[in-house]
């Protein structure tokens, strides 16, 4: 997606000065680390693509890094230049600065190319227009000069001018050409390649010649219009002495797999990754990988130039954690949960389900939240039932009778409210004494066991039966009149 992206931006550029459009990196980085700083009409257009001028009359800018190169160690430096579309009337040009001072800076415009006047440095021109005074060739051609000073005729002139391009007088074609810059220490030796042909090769002690022997230099970009105008951009492509700036070091959760690294470099013919081990596709750039062990994988990208580009990152194998609680002991149904903790007690954070039920012993899962090495794990929250408390009573003529047995033995029976006092029911047997004959009685059994409960029963003593009656005698016999309760028998 990013390459064809990129393809398409670079064909919607040869319109004619196209201003607002999207520049994607060359490289697929998570995080590179170059920090900018824009002056006058140079923007950023994202990705660590920058324009310099606007086609635009008597336009100058330039960018700034805080970023400092080691001239005591090699470093390559490649980017894509384009120029701008308009050849006959296009102008003026761009140039690579290396200086000791981190001040951002901008010189002359026009010919003086935004860097004539900036004092003590080492610079790379890419001219586009012909200024005689300045000793220029008829055709676009690249420099090595120094001092801000842009005449070929001075001594501060150290190599070319020469053709930029070895095919074409013109590189205001709307295109992008690949410019490789490569300072190797050990011989003091810098290059400059235009589109793969190497234009320039210069050797000098600069450190101490230019740089007044410092090492740790700083770069940056400047470039002009004049009378006549090009919109002037770049993009870095590969830069050896910034951190992380290709490929960066991961970690993955053990027995999972990364397919976030893209090691994509536009002009990239082939790719291939080593130790091949734990790789989906070893030749292309975006495989997955899926190493068991804390593995550095390579990859060797040839260019369309034929040059070889080295690049390599480590995936560490972080251990898979299981997430620690303390247990929860056994509840009473009814009772009141605690919401779970969010937070293992190693660390790791995540969420419950189901929702928490205190009615029935239920199995939680734990699972961690995204982007941890943890598997999820289960808690077990018993919930006991209540004991059963519930009884029937018989009642008599002079109490009742609790049935037997009950269902959970060993609990208190007590009488509650008036008229309570005084009665007494014996645990072993039920049997109610000391009740009123015909009152209610309130009677509570609470139970004894892990998860009590209290049952309560009403039951009123039943009324004992009047038998009285009267004999009124006769001659024969006698008149029974019942003055007590009927329906009984007589004899």
């Amino acid at each position: 997606m990013i390459m064809v992206l990129k393809m398409l931006y670079r064909k919607l550029i040869k319109l004619e000065y196209l201003v607002v459009f999207i520049c994607l990196f060359c490289f697929n980085l998570s995080s590179a680390q170059l920090n900018p700083t824009f002056v006058e009409d140079a923007i950023s257009l994202g990705g660590d693509c920058y324009r310099i001028t606007n086609a635009i009359n008597n336009q100058r800018g330039a960018v700034w890094y805080e970023n400092t190169i080691d001239f005591n160690s090699d470093f390559d430096m490649i980017f894509d230049l384009n120029m701008g579309s308009n050849d006959a009337n296009g102008a003026d040009g761009i140039v690579l600065v290396f200086k000791t001072s981190s001040t951002p800076e901008v010189g002359n415009s026009g010919g003086g190319l935004a860097y004539q006047g900036i004092n003590n440095n080492l610079a790379i021109e890419f001219d586009t227009w012909q200024n005689g005074e300045n000793g220029d060739p008829f055709s676009d051609h690249i420099a090595l000069i120094s001092n801000g000073n842009v005449s070929h005729t001075s001594p501060t002139n150290l190599a070319g001018p020469i053709n930029a391009s070895l095919t074409s007088n013109n590189i205001e074609d709307g295109q992008f050409h690949e410019v490789k810059v490569l300072w190797r220490a050990n011989t003091q030796t810098l290059s400059v390649f235009f589109d793969c042909d190497e234009r320039i090769i210069y050797s000098q002690d600069f450190v101490n010649t230019i740089f007044g022997g410092t090492s740790d230099i700083y770069f940056g970009f400047v470039g002009s219009t004049g009378g006549a105008v090009n919109v002037q951009q770049l993009c870095f492509k590969r830069l050896t002495f910034i951190d992380d700036f290709f490929l960066e070091d991961q970690s993955i959760c053990n027995g999972t797999t990364l397919d976030s690294v893209d090691a994509t470099y536009e002009g990239a013919v082939s790719y291939s990754w080593s130790p091949t081990t734990g790789i989906s596709n070893p030749n292309i750039p975006n495989p997955t990988f899926s190493p068991t062990t804390n593995t550095t994988y390579t990859v060797t990208i040839t260019d369309e130039c034929g040059e070889i580009i080295t690049e390599d990152f480590t995936i560490n194998i972080l251990p898979i954690e299981t997430p620690v609680f303390d247990a929860i002991n056994p509840i009473c149904e009814g009772e009141s949960l605690d919401p779970l903790p969010g937070t293992s007690n190693n660390g790791i954070t995540g969420s419950w389900s189901p929702a928490l039920n205190n009615m029935v012993t239920t199995t939680y899962t734990f699972t961690p939240d995204n982007d941890q090495c943890a598997s999820s794990t289960t808690l077990e929250i018993v919930v006991n039932p209540l004991d059963d408390a519930t009884f029937d009573v018989t009642p008599t003529c002079d109490g009742a009778t609790v049935n037997n047995p009950l269902a959970t033995p060993g609990g208190v029976f007590e009488f509650t409210g008036f008229p309570g006092v005084g009665v007494n029911i014996d645990p072993a047997t039920g049997e109610v004494t000391g009740a009123i004959s015909g009152l209610p009685y309130v009677v509570q059994y609470t139970t004894a066991g892990a998860c009590p409960d209290v049952f309560t029963l009403t039951f009123t003593v039943l009324i004992q039966d009047d038998p009285s009656f009267t004999v009124t005698p006769t001659c024969d016999g006698g008149t029974v009149t019942i003055t007590g309760d009927t329906g009984g028998i007589f004899s």
